[in-house]
């Protein structure tokens, strides 16, 4: 039997692993955007050591405000599917009908994954922000927003989803314990 309250217990279970995801970004953001040699060689050369910080803080900033978009996005893709899986877990008979919310979960994961890229391309790659960073920071901490973003959903609602319909994650039956389900 669906509630409305349980679908809120569920929907705060994702946010906490969103939250988890969202502290690691901040942190891998803050240790690679902390000094001067995070800077690029042509930013070292035309700017003091302080405008570069200053560059570095604003560069950070940004990276770190996509990321709270890009897991705000996923969270709320989450919370639909957790809503959604909920309103099906009363017509699941046999077990072969857990993935009835399976085409669910893949809309909303590629729709997660569509709208962070795009604000990525909108806030952060629009934004000079690559040629401000050594190249593989860039690329470490834009792909550590991708894959934290598509982690966090996968996660969250892995880990939140009623155990009846944990089948309609992919992988999350036999990679995810069912201590929160």
């Amino acid at each position: 039997m669906h509630s409305p309250a349980e679908s809120v217990l569920r929907i705060g279970k994702s946010l906490a692993v969103h939250i988890v995801i969202g502290v690691l970004l901040y942190a891998l953001a803050v240790f690679l955007l902390g000094n001067f040699d995070a800077a690029s060689d042509t930013l070292r050369e035309q700017y003091e050591e302080t405008e570069v910080m200053q560059l570095l803080a604003s560069t950070r900033s940004t990276l770190i405000s996509w990321y709270v978009i890009a897991l705000v996005i996923s969270w709320a893709c989450s919370a639909i599917f957790l809503i959604v899986a909920n309103l099906k877990r009363k017509s699941v008979r046999i077990a072969s009908d857990g993935r009835k919310a399976l085409p669910v979960w893949i809309v909303l994961f590629l729709v997660s994954i569509a709208l962070t890229t795009f604000v990525w391309w909108r806030q952060v790659s629009l934004g000079d922000v690559a040629s401000m960073l050594l190249d593989g920071n860039y690329l470490t901490l834009v792909t550590a927003g991708q894959v934290g973003t598509a982690l966090a959903f996968w996660l969250g609602t892995g880990l939140a989803v009623a155990l009846t319909l944990k089948p309609s994650v992919p992988l999350a039956q036999s990679l995810l314990p069912n201590m929160w389900n």
